[in-house]
């Protein structure tokens, strides 16, 4: 099993001098959201969705290429995956990576009526008792189902603190909740995008070429999935709607929000090779 070619490009790109990379705790909490000036500041956030056992490869490979991560878990395991019988999580934590707690507790309330918050707080501990160390944070698992029900798993819990909850911190202290609600600024680059899952795959470069644009002393927030991270199969299928979508969200809607050149940003995304033949065309 290889990598996608999206994450190939990433995770060699990070291994350049100019970047340094963060689990969420050491630098929001730890440095207080203080970036290195004479580095691109790189958080990753690992959201274990599905895919648990790719875990091990995954963080194997990131150990190999130094780079810092944080990963979180999924508890509920007739739902997603039986965290509690699985040894990925330690493994992972021994290989030097934050473990987190991927909260989908708020769905579990509304649906099947569990009591969120006392729920959250037993498998902090549980989790913690799993990897042989406290877990200091947790963020919140978005899917289809709660947000039909038109809620967020985070409402429950945005105006509580972490430490009520056996916590360091949770996304919304961390800036990680809604935009109005961010307390640091950071850029987004997320393998998930307007609703299409594994996004990079229909842009390959996009992640690249978004850090390349960072200064030193920026920071950037890399949202990823390892279900997302590997090639299943020689055969990748591309749904024609998503691929024009994500082409137009990072092409085109993205630099116009930002105020940038929508022609220089599709310019500074094609291929080298196409970037000569075009250049009079698009530049113009």
């Amino acid at each position: 099993m290889k990598l996608s070619k999206a994450y190939q490009c990433l995770f060699n790109e990070l291994r350049d001098d100019r970047y340094l990379t963060w689990t969420v705790y050491e630098y929001f909490i730890e440095r207080n959201a203080s970036p290195h000036i004479d580095k691109v500041n790189v958080i990753v956030r690992i959201d274990v969705d599905d895919g648990l056992q790719l875990c091990d490869l995954l963080s194997s490979i990131l150990r190999q290429k130094g780079i810092n991560a944080s990963f979180y878990f999924l508890t509920h395991p007739n739902r997603y995956y039986n965290i509690w019988e699985s040894k990925i999580p330690k493994i992972v934590k021994e290989r030097g990576f934050e473990i987190g707690l991927h909260t989908d507790h708020y769905y579990e309330e509304l649906v099947f009526g569990k009591n969120a918050l006392q729920e959250i707080k037993k498998d902090v501990a549980r989790l913690s008792e799993l990897v042989g160390e406290h877990i200091k944070g947790m963020v919140s698992h978005g899917h289809s189902g709660i947000h039909s029900l038109g809620k967020r798993n985070w409402d429950i819990y945005r105006n509580i603190l972490p430490h009520d909850l056996g916590l360091v911190y949770h996304d919304f202290t961390v800036g990680m909740g809604p935009q109005k609600y961010q307390k640091f600024h950071f850029y987004h680059i997320s393998d998930y995008q307007s609703g299409v899952v594994n996004a990079w795959k229909y842009l390959p470069q996009y992640p690249v070429q978004k850090l390349k644009r960072l200064k030193r002393g920026d920071v950037a927030v890399i949202f990823m999935h390892p279900s997302n991270a590997f090639e299943m199969s020689k055969k990748i299928t591309l749904n024609f709607k998503h691929f024009l979508w994500i082409r137009l969200r990072y092409q085109l809607i993205d630099p116009l929000i930002k105020g940038e050149s929508a022609r220089l940003y599709f310019y500074n995304m094609l291929p080298k090779a196409l970037r000569k033949r075009f250049r009079n065309l698009i530049l113009r």
